[in-house]
């Protein structure tokens, strides 16, 4: 274990009560060690039921009521360039249990138009604040390593801003949008289009690279490869 900036993962803390004390870890130790987390977990379920489903209604039922810092509904206007990007965002959302619907016809607010069949996500509702989460437009802390240092290396993500990662505009709205709205859709299937260049028997061909300490996130970029049959 390695020690960072103000941190010792070998050194007892607050929130690391009991660090591994070193010596030999092989696969017997891992798997005791996420069976015994993976217990502890079902245990504390079981025994706390009550606790946990209150709260999650709770967390849930204030969702309903609506944040106030959260506008009353995001738009995904119809009719964008990019709809291969929209869809994977709109999949995305739904599969996350977000309601999403549709404007049945066109319609003005905050001096904006939007054609029919816009998406329209209302933010009363139990996983609004995922919704929130993903289409806002979220702006990376400035913090460093010291007064005047370096910025401080993020652990992995850093953000999650739908509109920015597959290029398409969603907008909050505040105030009754007055149209009718469809039921909840489904997740949209889509298809990634690739540009005429990168077709027939030019395709650019990607390498990867496998070392003989192979680690786990170069199994899952084979996956990803096999599963989307990219060359």
């Amino acid at each position: 274990l390695g020690p960072g900036r103000n941190f010792d993962a070998s050194k007892r803390s607050w929130n690391f009560p009991n660090p591994w004390e070193g010596g030999a870890w092989g696969l017997p130790d891992i798997v005791d060690y996420q069976t015994s987390g993976a217990l502890a977990l079902l245990t504390n379920a079981a025994k706390n039921r009550r606790y946990w489903l209150e709260n999650f209604y709770g967390v849930n039922k204030r969702a309903v009521d609506k944040w106030d810092q959260w506008p009353d509904a995001w738009i995904i206007p119809a009719e964008q360039d990019n709809q291969t990007g929209v869809k994977y965002a709109l999949r995305s959302l739904v599969m996350a249990d977000v309601e999403v619907h549709r404007a049945e016809t066109s319609f003005a607010i905050q001096g904006m138009q939007f054609p029919a069949g816009s998406y329209v996500i209302p933010m009363k509702q139990p996983y609004a604040g995922f919704a929130n989460s993903m289409l806002e437009i979220q702006h990376y802390p400035d913090l460093r390593e010291y007064p005047g240092g370096p910025p401080q290396r993020p652990y992995d993500v850093t953000a999650h801003t739908f509109g920015y990662l597959f290029d398409f505009e969603a907008v909050a709205i505040d105030g009754d949008l007055g149209v009718t709205l469809s039921e909840a859709i489904d997740a949209p299937d889509f298809a990634f289009v690739l540009p005429d260049h990168l077709g027939g028997s030019d395709v650019p061909r990607i390498a990867m690279y496998k070392s003989w300490q192979e680690p786990m996130p170069a199994g899952w970029q084979r996956w990803v490869f096999d599963e989307y049959q990219m060359p």
